[in-house]
């Protein structure tokens, strides 16, 4: 009994003998870290853009053995990142991009003259070091207005706003801006000039300066931009005399896309508001002067009040043109952001750049705006004819 004892016991250590011994293989070494960041309260902020740098202890940066690139990452989504390095001693430096001004400098941690957060480490030769970065940052009111927006921007108003800021709404600003200030000057001069034009009365200069007024509608805006460019440019004597004297230069700047709008829009000012007047009963005209009433008389207070309809839709028609004038404006104006790129010239422009997204925005500005002035110029025609037809 006791040799067969003995003999199992034999064969048991004789097996464990023969079995293989495993050795822990030698472990990667390197650095493996995680950075947190917080505002001045502490609270997380959940910034994931830290840049980080590695140089060895003297503040020489590493390099990549096989591509000679300086050894550099970019924290993942839970702040985590990985260097594979040598044993040795080291130095991170962490910086957030344009966000924090200051850090909460920690043990084993400082901050340089450039504002970014070093910390040394030392790498071992079993395996890798372990590296926790807390970052504070100082810039708490750019956070705080990052989350407030995040927070409105859930909402209708925010999807509202988000839709506002999509958009580069200057173009939009120039056009309306360059349309009101043109009617206001399109609007008196078309009334002078049908004064002006109505007095006349040899047959022969009212039909040339009737033609003269009424050219701009049937020439291309683009010649119309060429004769302003060479009437107001700096080499003319009306754009060297403002350069001089009031040291202003007309052409390329926002007075220039107003004098375009004006030029183009002022011919159906004249030619609508002229139709108008004619349309009114002469019998009126007869019975004033009979009255004793003087020909200025006559239009401020007979022709004007009749044919208030009339005018009302050639000021809309006008503003309506100079909204959309391009030709004129792209050769006396140029095309300058903020300042004299209108909607059409937007238009244009987002096109051969491939922003069709833009370039649909302004299309669809342009359509909508004129579509309600022809609403309202309609509207009005129509009331003031049947006004008229009750009187």
């Amino acid at each position: 009994m006791n040799k067969r004892i003995l003999s199992l016991l034999t064969a048991v250590l004789l097996l464990f003998t023969a079995m293989p011994v495993t050795v822990n293989a030698e472990e990667e070494t390197g650095i493996t870290g995680f950075c947190k960041t917080s505002d001045q309260h502490g609270d997380e902020m959940g910034v994931d853009a830290v840049y980080i740098k590695l140089t060895d202890d003297e503040g020489n940066r590493i390099r990549n053995p096989e591509t000679g690139e300086a050894l550099s990452v970019r924290t993942d989504t839970d702040g985590r990142f990985t260097f594979d390095v040598p044993p040795g001693e080291y130095r991170l430096y962490l910086r957030l991009p344009e966000t924090f001004e200051a850090f909460e400098v920690g043990s084993g941690q400082s901050v340089d003259d450039s504002g970014a957060l070093s910390v040394r480490v030392s790498v071992p030769s079993n395996g890798r070091a372990d590296v926790v970065a807390t970052l504070r940052g100082a810039a708490e009111d750019y956070f705080e207005a990052r989350l407030a927006a995040e927070k409105e921007s859930r909402g209708i108003g925010g999807r509202f706003r988000q839709w506002i800021d999509r958009w580069e709404w200057s173009p939009v600003l120039t056009s309306l801006k360059t349309a009101v200030t043109g009617i206001f000057f399109t609007f008196f001069l078309g009334l002078l000039l049908v004064r002006l034009i109505r007095s006349i009365r040899w047959r022969p200069l009212y039909l040339i300066l009737d033609g003269i007024l009424t050219l701009p509608m049937v020439l291309p805006p683009t010649v119309i931009g060429f004769f302003l460019l060479r009437l107001l440019g700096v080499n003319s004597f009306i754009g060297q005399l403002f350069l001089d004297f009031f040291d202003f230069r007309i052409v390329f700047s926002w007075a220039s896309t107003v004098i375009a709008a004006v030029t183009l829009s002022l011919p159906l000012m004249y030619k609508s508001t002229m139709g108008a007047m004619e349309q009114v009963d002469e019998n009126l005209v007869y019975a004033a002067r009979t009255l004793g009433f003087s020909e200025r008389r006559i239009f401020w207070r007979i022709l004007v009040p009749n044919a208030v309809s009339g005018i009302a839709a050639a000021t809309i028609l006008a503003f309506a043109r100079g909204l959309g004038e391009y030709g004129a404006t792209s050769m006396i104006a140029g095309n300058i952001l903020g300042q004299t790129r209108t909607l059409p010239i937007a238009v244009a422009v987002t096109t051969s750049a491939g922003q069709d997204d833009q370039a649909n925005f302004y299309a669809a500005v342009i359509v909508v705006v004129s579509l309600i002035l022809l609403t309202v110029m309609n509207y009005v025609t129509l009331r003031m004819s049947r006004r008229g037809g009750r009187q």
